[in-house]
């Protein structure tokens, strides 16, 4: 295969992860308001604010640290498998791409789901005594 060929196929493979990790900045940074269009939407997340600042707070994070380690072990899997192995390389890179996408999203719901927001205020389950669910 071509060497042109083989770096474009390099380059959209990485493109992935360094456009998660440029969304996640952007949410962490500029905290969207509560929307239809940007940020972590599911049903649970646009009936409460908080809870959509959590999981937008959430998501970021674990994002982020998932799209770096991702970025890094991607670079290593592409150098040591491309061109000899190219098949190889493009599998596992898509299966660790497709590993790293579904981790935030996993960890977010599983938070928020521990978390319940009654009048615009954040219960977990372990309550302190006196407060009110």
């Amino acid at each position: 295969m071509e060497n042109w060929a083989i770096a474009l196929i390099c380059t959209a493979i990485l493109m992935v992860p360094v456009i998660t990790i440029i969304l996640a900045v952007v949410v962490l940074v500029k905290k969207p308001k509560q929307n239809k269009i940007f940020g972590y939407r599911t049903k649970r997340t646009l009936s409460c604010e908080k809870t959509w600042e959590l999981a937008n707070k959430l998501w970021g994070e674990c994002a982020l640290i998932c799209e770096v380690l991702g970025l890094v072990v991607l670079s290593v899997i592409l150098y040591f498998t491309i061109p000899n192995h190219l098949i190889i390389g493009c599998i596992t890179s898509a299966f660790l791409i497709i590993i790293t996408g579904i981790i935030p999203i996993i960890f977010v719901e599983v938070n928020i789901r521990k978390s319940r927001c009654v009048d615009g205020l954040i219960y977990g389950e372990k309550r302190q005594k006196g407060m009110v669910p």
